[in-house]
């Protein structure tokens, strides 16, 4: 008799790990899919063009109402869709302490969906110290190259913008004298003049930072980075052929800017709130499916032969010859 009552809480037992098991099995479709969507949403630069989305076609069939409607595919930085499958998650054998561990995570990861915050104490509280060490090293490290360019913008962008601020709000003046006829003529043309003389000197800036940047005075790294912080190709180089000049359309603006005169002005968020929101996520996940799952193995690719090496090392090295030409 007390044995069959000890199997009949056993079996009660394993039962209500399988459930839990299966419940967060179904959650982590949805885990996956929020860290992509804070993958596009922090990482993401968008490609616009003066503030505007840019599309695959001009044109567009899908008229509703008289409004046109364009779907996300129709972008040429749409986000991607990715489906997800953890149908071939064989479940483990787990005991009680796994199965109450993993049922914390569940919740907690059914409340960061929710949208609710997540304390400090009570992620401490669900892993372990050596998993919260992982989740720790994990908000710091760099996961993907945006962070690295635009984590931090240069200083003398910072004033660039400061001086090409100064010039925007003189044009602006401009132009709204200029569309309500105010002013005198004198006047209107004696405003233009001051906004032309600013966005002058804001360009013989930027074209001195350039040269300092050439020189190497703020680092090796700092060329590819500038060009990745300007919204268009910045071609002082080209003497009279330049495309850069000295009104508001032609001076090169910095990402980020809200101007519509700026070209390509998409610039990753970065936001901290959200790192820290995708590596609770992905610490989460990787906890639960230890304890839960047994996870199909991925093919492991080949190993490179040396004759590959060889090939690919010979291409690097014409490829270096092609963008830096030959060094002595």
């Amino acid at each position: 008799m007390e044995h069959a009552k000890a199997q009949r809480r056993k079996k009660a037992r394993k039962l209500d790990a399988v459930a839990i098991q299966e419940a967060t099995r179904e959650t982590l479709t949805r885990v996956a899919k929020r860290i992509d969507d804070i993958v596009y949403e922090n990482y993401h630069i968008p490609a616009l063009l003066y503030q505007v989305r840019i599309r695959h076609t001009q044109g567009h069939d899908n008229v509703v109402g008289g409004v046109v409607e364009f779907a996300e595919s129709d972008y040429v930085d749409a986000k991607p869709e990715h489906t997800y499958d953890t149908s071939v998650f064989e479940l483990k054998q787990i005991d009680d302490t796994q199965t109450v561990k993993l049922h914390k995570i569940n919740e907690l990861m059914c409340d960061i969906l929710d949208g609710m915050s997540v304390r400090t104490t009570r992620l401490r509280s669900i892993l372990s110290e050596s998993e919260y060490s992982s989740y720790e090293t994990m908000l710091e490290e760099v996961r993907h190259s945006e962070e690295i360019l635009y984590d931090e913008m240069p200083e003398f962008l910072k004033i660039y913008n400061k001086k090409l601020n100064k010039a925007d709000l003189m044009n602006g003046r401009y132009e709204k004298m200029a569309g309500t006829n105010a002013g005198t003529s004198t006047s209107r043309t004696k405003v233009s003049q001051q906004a032309e003389t600013l966005y002058e000197e804001a360009l013989e800036y930027l074209e001195e930072q350039y040269g300092c940047v050439e020189r190497g005075d703020y680092g090796a790294d700092m060329r590819a980075r500038l060009d990745a912080w300007m919204d268009r190709d910045v071609d002082f180089d080209k003497g009279y052929d330049r495309t850069v000049g000295i009104d508001a359309d032609a001076i090169p603006r910095v990402r980020g800017s809200k101007s519509h005169f700026a070209q390509s002005s998409g610039k990753p968020k970065l936001s901290k709130r959200l790192k820290r929101e995708e590596s609770v996520l992905m610490m989460l996940l990787v906890v639960a499916c230890d304890i839960a799952y047994v996870l199909p193995e991925i093919p492991k690719q080949p190993a490179q032969t040396q004759e590959q090496k060889d090939t690919l090392r010979n291409k690097m090295s014409k490829l270096r010859e092609f963008i830096y030409g030959e060094r002595d």
